[in-house]
Parts: structure tokens; C-alpha cells; sequence
């Protein structure tokens, strides 16, 4: 079945993904130099705001494609990717703070990889879970070479992201803004790249038909546009929160 894309809400997902992966090395410098009780309400939180901005990223794109067809999304399998996003951003932030106990010069190689192939597993876990809510019928088959590639991007996304966020967190000039930019801009690039290679991995088979009950049709730029919004309104905040209190501790 041939599908189309609104190139507006495809490029609105990867700014939120480039917004979503500098919230990400703005926190990741934070919470390292937190301790005690704090350090899990930061972890929490910048998980909530990192996976959020993931998600959205990924959902938006899920409007951005259109079939010849209804669509709509189950709510239960919807929510088990957003929960997917969070759990794999607060693991990457989490690998970021063991990064630094273990050795706060030198990155862990094992640790490194490690936590970018459980990242990345995570990313995609939230992918193939936002399209599995789609509950096509027949459902949805996958061409393996670029299902593959989608894995392999996620994961390597994953550890270049969380040896950015370790080199980056000390990083306080403005040539250290610089490069977290340059960095945002690197990784937003890498998980839009994951999810639309993923998308182009799928085959619908002509005349499937989508299997979510009646009452869940979530289509249009408006929904998109609504969603980006917040999402600019909570990553905007968090990265305001970060700079505010890394100024109080200077």
C-alpha cells in the first residue's frame, strides 16, 4: 500500500527531535553534579522530559504518514511506547552519572556500549510499539535489511549520544553551547533517521485494514502542531531549569 508524508509535521518532528536531544546533554551535565535525595527527582524528571520529547518526535511522524486508509492508534500500546521513551531516556541519564562515578576523565568502553545497545533496544521497542498500535490486519510486515538498519541506528545513535552527553556535561563556555548544539543537532538527526527508516522498513499489505475500535482516529496537522507545542513548551522549560540551577551553583 502506498503511503505519503505531510513534509510540514516531517520536519516539525526533527526539530523536536533536536530540541529533545540538547534537553538531554543539558541535563545529563546537571544531574552528574547532583547528590543525594535531588539526584532521582532530576533523573526522574529529565527522563519524563528526554522520552517525552522522543516520543512526541516519533508520534509526530506517525501523523506526518498517511495511508489511503483509516487510521487510528490503540491507547493502551500508545502509552507502552511513551512508557518505552521514558524508561530508555532515564537508563541513558542513569548511565551518564555511573559514567562519571566510575571514571570522571575517562569514559568506561564496556559501560559505554553496554548502555547504548540497551538504549537503543529502548528506541526501538518505542518504534515498533507505536506501530504495532496501529493493529493493522494483516499486520504490518518488515523488510529485514532495513529493519535492521533501523536497529543499528538506533543503538549506535544511543552510544554516541551518551559519550556526547559524558565528554559534554563539564562543558559550561559558550564554545561548550556550541558544541552541545552542533551534538543536538548530530543526535536529533540520528533518531529522526531511526524512525523513518523504520517507517520505509514497513510493507502494509494492499487492502489491510486498520483494527483499532471506532473512537481513536488521531489524524491531522492540527494534533501535530498541538503536540509539538507542548513539547517546545516542556523541553524550553527544562533546559531553563538546568541553566538556572547550574548558575546557582557556580
Amino acid at each position: 500500500m502506498t503511503a505519503s508524508y505531510d513534509i510540514d509535521l516531517v520536519l516539525l518532528s526533527v526539530l523536536i527531535a533536536v530540541l529533545a536531544s540538547y534537553t538531554a546533554l543539558a541535563l545529563a551535565g546537571h544531574v552528574v553534579g547532583i547528590h543525594g535525595s535531588a539526584t532521582w527527582k532530576w533523573l526522574l524528571g529529565g527522563a519524563f522530559a528526554m522520552g517525552s520529547g522522543i516520543w512526541s518526535m516519533h508520534f509526530i511522524g506517525m501523523l506526518a504518514y498517511s495511508l489511503p486508509i483509516r487510521m487510528a492508534y490503540d491507547p493502551v500500546l500508545t502509552a507502552l511506547s511513551l512508557l518505552w521513551a521514558v524508561l530508555s531516556s532515564g537508563f541513558a541519564l542513569t548511565v551518564v552519572c555511573r559514567l562519571a562515578i566510575i571514571s570522571p576523565e575517562e569514559v568506561d568502553p564496556p559501560i559505554l556500549v553496554a548502555g547504548g545497545v540497551i538504549m537503543g533496544a529502548g528506541i526501538c521497542a518505542m518504534h515498533y510499539t507505536g506501530m504495532a498500535a496501529m493493529r493493522m490486519r494483516p499486520s504490518i510486515d518488515y523488510q529485514p535489511a532495513l529493519f535492521a538498519a533501523s536497529m543499528l541506528i538506533a543503538v549506535s545513535a544511543s552510544v554516541v549520544a551518551l559519550h556526547l552527553a559524558f565528554t559534554l556535561r563539564t562543558q559550561t563556555s559558550g564554545r561548550g553551547t556550541l558544541l552541545r548544539m552542533a551534538a543536538a543537532l548530530v543526535m536529533g538527526l540520528a533518531i529522526s533517521g531511526m524512525h523513518y527508516t523504520g517507517m520505509a522498513a514497513a510493507n502494509i499489505a494492499p487492502g489491510a485494514i486498520c483494527g483499532v475500535g471506532a473512537g481513536f482516529d488521531l489524524e491531522g496537522e492540527d494534533l501535530g502542531y498541538a503536540i509539538a507545542g507542548l513539547m517546545l513548551a516542556l523541553l524550553s522549560g527544562t533546559i531553563y531549569l538546568t541553566l538556572r540551577r547550574s548558575a546557582a551553583r557556580r
